[in-house]
């Protein structure tokens, strides 16, 4: 398997740390690292993050749509696995990815960094 690109993993690393974006594990970002639900990216916050990250690596995104994915609303039950849970734990992370299909992984953006197109 591929390794996460060095620019990309400081590009998320930074942007979680300057939006003080809360529990979320740097130190487990790979390439199967969904921005929804391992990142705690949802509604708002997600849609800046694309917009900051297509400006920062020059991506084309005019082919980019949300149906393509699925729009990353913010789930209740997660929202409480996240709170009262530990989401480091590898169980915990099954059980919020049974509860909740991620969206959108870093592989992806790491397909239109090297295409220069985000679809």
């Amino acid at each position: 398997m591929d390794n996460i690109l060095p620019e990309l993993k400081a590009f998320i690393e930074n942007y979680i740390l300057e939006h003080k974006i809360k529990n979320v594990d740097l130190n487990d970002l790979n390439l199967n690292t969904s921005l929804d639900l391992d990142l705690n990216l949802f509604d708002v916050d997600i849609d800046l993050f694309i917009t900051d990250f297509v400006k920062a690596f020059n991506i084309d995104y005019t082919k980019f749509h949300w149906k393509n994915y699925g729009y990353p609303d913010e789930n209740f039950t997660i929202s409480l696995i996240r709170s009262f849970l530990n989401y480091k734990s590898d169980w915990v992370k099954r059980f919020a990815h049974r509860v909740y299909k991620p969206r959108i992984t870093v592989s992806a953006l790491q397909q239109a960094i090297k295409t220069g197109v985000l679809t």
